[in-house]
């Protein structure tokens, strides 16, 4: 995040801060096949058809860190609550459905977000997967005297293709989309793409590695914001419950100085519907 205007306004910004990622399982339930019915309901379609499980998540982390810009640097924190649920539609096609809402604070200068995405995509657990995705957020923001003070407020919207491959012990993916960013009287267009790799040391135990790119154009002015990550998960054996910690860094760039950050981040995550890591990203909530 940055407090410094680029254009006369406060757009930068609110896209600093709609760049944050918006940059996955429960123990197997008892199943109604095990328990008794009377012989006569036994032919009755049931009520609703549980044949394909919905698998996701909910998780919530913290982030704490320093961003530099010029001589300047002040403290840098976050925090988010996730959530992400896919639906096997029958055919090997999956919809999966992402919200989100956090808060965050650089310097003198806060905001809150929320967000979600819906995402449909042809997936085979054993090699590949690809589809597209439609993403928006939302930001409200009091930003600090130096940055012109007040109130305001910005809304997004994402969208473009994305695609995975998996092998024995990792999954490599990427995504790319293009979209547009308003606030206020202000616009902007923005184009953005990750890539990354998870390897699994067993199926509850994952690293992950993450680079991301995005760029926004307005008023004749270009920013480009370049992030790294990486993410250590790990799933207790036969409980729903995971935690993870790792590190971001980001380096925004424009005909100004350019603004870095970096931290730390550590946040918990419950599961259902899977029986491990690897089980929930193959089957699962996969983006």
């Amino acid at each position: 995040m940055c407090v410094r205007s680029v254009s006369g306004g406060h757009l930068a910004f609110i896209l600093f801060l709609l760049s944050s990622p918006n940059p996955s399982f429960g123990a197997d339930a008892p199943s109604a096949r095990n328990l008794e019915e009377p012989p006569e309901l036994n032919d009755l379609p049931p009520l609703v058809e549980m044949g394909a499980a919905t698998i996701g998540y909910i998780s919530i982390e913290q982030r704490n860190g320093t961003g530099t810009l010029d001589d300047l640097s002040d403290k840098t924190s976050s925090w988010a609550l996730r959530g992400a649920a896919s639906r096997d539609m029958g055919n090997d096609w999956n919809m999966q459905v992402d919200g989100h809402y956090g808060a965050a604070k650089a310097g003198l200068a806060k905001a809150q977000t929320k967000g979600g995405a819906a995402h449909v995509y042809y997936r085979r657990p054993s090699s590949h997967a690809f589809g597209g995705f439609v993403e928006t957020s939302q930001l409200d923001a009091q930003l600090a005297e130096l940055a012109g003070g007040g109130k305001t407020d910005a809304n997004a919207i994402l969208g473009g293709l994305e695609g995975a491959y998996f092998l024995e012990q990792a999954t490599l993916y990427g995504k790319a989309g293009a979209g547009k960013a308003i606030g206020g009287e202000k616009s902007a267009v923005q184009i953005a793409a990750a890539a990354g790799a998870r390897y699994y040391i067993n199926d509850n135990l994952r690293l992950d590695f993450e680079g991301d790119f995005r760029r926004w154009q307005a008023d004749g002015k270009t920013l480009d914001t370049f992030g790294a990550s990486t993410v250590a998960n790990y799933r207790l054996h036969d409980s729903p419950f995971a935690a993870f910690a790792g590190y971001r860094y980001e380096r925004t760039s424009s005909d100004t100085e350019p603004y870095r950050s970096h931290g730390l981040m550590a946040g918990f995550r419950y599961h259902f519907g899977s029986g491990s890591l690897k089980d929930a990203e193959r089957n699962g909530a996969l983006w």
